[in-house]
């Protein structure tokens, strides 16, 4: 991770954790307010974004103040406030496209106790395929009888196995571990596809993820290009959508098809309207400041922060609320 992040979000750590009480006078004309984001783990997209959030509104609102609070994954962020009535009223949490249906269905993690989430904003729409060393790998249906890493269970997994279910594809082996453990078990030779996010891939300059990072200097590394319409049938049963990957990155000669997964920051329906409503018009008035804290941030931008797939995502009525005030687009 770049020295001038771990810098910066380590002051945020410090600013969020004691509940920005210091970062700025209250505002004598309204009661301070404290509000909770619990994260997933260190170098994921929701602790990045969490923490960024949190420091900005702690050094510039007025009276909203945020402690940030990190769990194991995102699965976890969500069971923590939905499990405590009390921080339903004033907690958020990140929640992925790729985790949706399990959250809502209260199915894989959440095991018969289903979360009816509202989104606020989307941070950040991310492109995902699977990655390989092995030169003989150059289709989806090359990964037939081969060992492959999905993503973990309460994250890309589902989508993951929607995809390979779309294409009959019947994997030798299939490991439900994240990015990181996922991208090692690839460079040590342990399976042969590894599915990876790759970031936002639509910017410009492109700035891949740490482990796509590692796997770029590795010789033979490409990803594996899906079909439209293999992603269509696969978002019957998953929240998934798809990208073009433009020529130049990646090690692409052209343009390949990826599917697409989204992070939003989202609530309990029983979240504050007054807070929802003051955090969302937050976020669209500083979205440009996101990126000082990490490049990957810049995905944060005024106009596509409602632009998700709505229904079946649900959004907060003050998010809404917002959005039409401020003519953002709805949907995608």
């Amino acid at each position: 991770m770049k020295k001038h992040f771990t810098v910066v979000l380590v002051a945020a750590m410090i600013v969020s954790a004691i509940w920005g009480g210091k970062a700025m006078a209250a505002d004598t004309r309204h009661p301070q307010v404290k509000v909770s984001i619990y994260c997933s783990s260190f170098g994921t997209a929701g602790y990045t974004a969490a923490f960024a959030l949190g420091d900005l509104i702690n050094k510039n609102h007025p009276w909203l103040r945020v402690a940030v609070m990190e769990t194991t994954q995102a699965a976890d962020a969500i069971k923590t406030v939905w499990n405590d009535p009390q921080s339903r009223k004033n907690s958020m949490f990140p929640v992925a496209s790729s985790l949706h249906y399990d959250t809502v269905s209260g199915k894989g993690s959440f095991a018969g106790k289903p979360v009816p989430y509202q989104a606020l904003a989307m941070y950040s729409a991310n492109a995902v395929a699977f990655c390989t060393l092995d030169p003989k790998i150059q289709t989806m249906s090359d990964l037939n009888g081969k060992r492959i890493s999905i993503g973990s269970a309460g994250g890309a997994a589902p989508p993951n196995e929607a995809i390979l279910a779309a294409y009959g594809i019947k994997p030798a082996k299939v490991e439900k571990i994240s990015w990181e453990p996922g991208k090692d078990a690839l460079i040590d030779g342990k399976v042969d596809a590894c599915a990876q996010t790759l970031g936002d891939t639509s910017l410009t300059p492109y700035t891949p993820t740490a482990a796509v990072h590692q796997l770029l200097t590795k010789k033979g590394f490409h990803i594996i290009p899906m079909d439209k319409d293999m992603l269509k049938k696969a978002a019957e049963t998953q929240l998934i959508s798809f990208v073009e990957i433009r020529a130049g990155i990646l090690n692409l000669s052209k343009p390949a098809i990826a599917s697409q997964n989204f992070n939003t920051w989202s609530v309990c329906p029983e979240f504050d309207p007054e807070i929802a409503y003051e955090i969302v018009k937050f976020i669209a008035e500083n979205a440009t400041a996101f990126a000082g804290y990490d490049k990957s941030l810049a995905s944060v931008k005024k106009d596509t922060l409602a632009a998700m797939s709505i229904p079946p995502v649900v959004l907060h009525p003050s998010a809404e609320k917002y959005y039409k005030e401020a003519k953002i687009k709805i949907g995608l």
